[in-house]
């Protein structure tokens, strides 16, 4: 963790933060020519029951009704569901859920205000054939489940579609040379939040 709070400080960002056991996940991507990218991940983020309820309290301290909480990747193995489940319904602020650790029905119970699945995904929330390309009708299902009240799917290279409170869109996104995917869909919510709290259109 001291790496990342030496960058942090270094590049004047204040934050807060609750130590949690284990170290960080790490992702490593193998790419090649003739093989799909490859991910390696290490599955060393072990946070306490206790400790995810307090960092979960710090942040309902700090938010209200307009604060936009993003949470985003796998729920850990030591987190059980329910208590994940249980502990984002008590969010005060907009929920950004960017996971996979969680069926449709799920979801559903938590309501977030912003999903934001990926291609294949999608495919499996939603029960469709991993053979169909997701789109505009991937996202009305999603709202029409209850999954949560605005939709990204995101298509890698091609872009993503929405559909939700601020109506529907299909964005593309220029071309560019990927060494590697790990941290775009961070990188995704990162930008939609900023546009979003600087009241882009």
């Amino acid at each position: 963790a001291d790496v990342y709070l030496k960058m942090l400080d270094r590049d004047g960002v204040s934050c807060e933060y609750v130590l949690a056991d284990g170290s960080v996940r790490e992702s490593v991507s193998l790419n090649s020519e003739i093989a799909k990218e490859t991910r390696v991940l290490t599955d060393t983020f072990n946070p306490s029951k206790d400790c995810f309820a307090n960092l979960m309290y710090d942040v309902n301290l700090h938010s209200d009704e307009n604060t936009y909480v993003a949470i985003s990747g796998r729920i850990p193995k030591s987190i059980n569901k329910a208590d994940f489940i249980a502990e984002c319904k008590k969010l005060k602020g907009r929920l950004v859920l960017d996971t996979a650790s969680l069926s449709a029905t799920e979801l559903a119970d938590v309501f977030p205000w912003l999903i934001k699945p990926n291609q294949d995904e999608a495919n499996e929330l939603l029960g469709i054939s991993c053979d169909l390309t997701c789109g505009l009708p991937a996202a009305r299902l999603s709202l029409q489940k209850k999954c949560a009240r605005n939709v990204i799917i995101s298509l890698g290279k091609v872009g993503f579609v929405y559909a939700g409170a601020y109506g529907e869109a299909v964005v593309k996104v220029p071309e560019t040379n990927v060494k590697a995917t790990v941290g775009a869909g961070d990188s995704t919510i990162a930008g939609i939040l900023f546009g979003l709290y600087n009241n882009f259109n």
